[in-house]
């Protein structure tokens, strides 16, 4: 099994099946940060778990959890679909960017997964965050 982002909400949206492993926005992780920065767009990581990570740490997500306590940031759904969509464009209409990743067509592809799922946990006054794992 492949490391793979993908979203978590809060309260938890049943319907709400994300259609992807994740596991090409997890590869791209990096430039696709950089390409959010560069077009001044917020970037995958900020809707993530922002703790602060110990220096000395080296066990898994879960372990994480046991030593800082379960992570309580939650993002707005609008928030996340209006990033998620801007970075498509950027992706889909700017060669250079596109260029800047490995996978642009499959990056695309779970983004829009993501924004379809945001979508959906959004009606239902949901929040998310994303989590690699």
């Amino acid at each position: 099994m492949s490391l793979g982002i993908y979203p978590v909400f809060h309260p938890p949206v049943s319907d709400a099946s994300f259609d992807s492993h994740g596991e090409d926005l997890a590869l791209e992780f990096v430039a696709l940060d950089e390409l959010a920065d560069e077009y001044e767009i917020p970037a995958l990581s900020s809707f993530g778990d922002s703790r602060e990570i110990p220096e000395d740490f080296e066990g898994g997500p879960d372990e994480l959890d046991e030593l800082l306590g379960p992570c309580e940031e939650w993002y707005d759904c609008s928030q996340g679909i209006a990033a998620f969509e801007s970075l498509v464009r950027v992706i889909l209409q700017n060669p250079d960017a596109a260029e800047a990743l490995e996978t642009p067509e499959a990056v695309a592809d779970d983004l829009m997964a993501l924004v379809e799922v945001l979508k959906i946990a959004k009606a239902q006054g949901a929040q998310f965050r994303l989590e690699m794992r």
